[in-house]
């Protein structure tokens, strides 16, 4: 298997497993019902939800945070493609900012998995249960905003350097702005980051798809 085919299924799969993984979670996934306690304001009954359902939450974390470093990972080959092109600047700072969800991820996860282990032993633990799961979401508010503002930048750079086809370009800004919109205004816990998370796995997917089929 060469290096672009690797590249192009780790964008695919991994964007996939992501979003896939995350639908299970039945309390705060992206696919989580309108009335979870994750979205109606009920910080007792979210906790409750979360310490019920720890073991599965806190697998979910882990899988989400290796499909993400594969996603990651598979956008390297991107930015190597257009060193030495008109748009490297474009490509290394955005691939940088991108790279940053790597860190966050472990950090938001880990502390979104320790919540639920918190809550799990019930009313006593739902304070520090809190206290982690609000840490997270602030911490993943900023560090989304700055991998969204990475996929705009890299988007940016494919338009300048014209080596992949417009519509990736395109969508890659578009996936930022909205990213960057949404996780400023609503919050990293907002039921509308299913929005950024579909438009993410999109871009991810069809870069996937022309990375592979590109001959380069």
């Amino acid at each position: 298997m060469n290096e672009k085919l690797m590249a192009g299924l780790a964008m695919i799969l991994g964007s996939i497993g992501t979003i896939g993984f995350y639908s299970l979670d039945p309390v705060s996934g992206i696919f989580a019902a309108s009335d979870s306690p994750a979205w109606n304001g009920d910080k007792l009954a979210f906790m409750g939800a979360m310490g019920k359902n720890s073991q599965m939450v806190g697998l979910i974390m882990l899988l989400t945070v290796l499909t993400i470093t594969v996603t990651t990972a598979g956008f390297t080959y991107v930015r190597n493609s257009m060193m030495g092109g008109k748009g490297e600047l474009y490509a290394k700072l955005g691939y940088l900012m991108i790279a940053v969800m790597i860190p966050i991820w472990i950090v938001i996860n880990g502390m979104v998995a320790a919540s639920a282990e918190a809550a799990s032993i019930g009313q006593a633990g739902f304070a520090t249960g809190l206290t982690l799961y609000s840490g997270s979401v602030g911490i993943g508010t900023i560090g989304t905003i700055v991998a969204m503002i990475g996929f705009s930048l890299l988007g940016a750079g494919m338009l300048v350097q014209k080596h992949y086809h417009i519509t990736v370009a395109i969508l890659l800004i578009l996936t930022g702005i909205v990213g960057v919109v949404i996780t400023g205004i609503q919050g990293f816990d907002s039921s509308n980051m299913t929005i950024v998370w579909s438009l993410w796995v999109l871009s991810s997917v069809l870069t996937g798809i022309l990375t592979i089929r590109s001959q380069n």
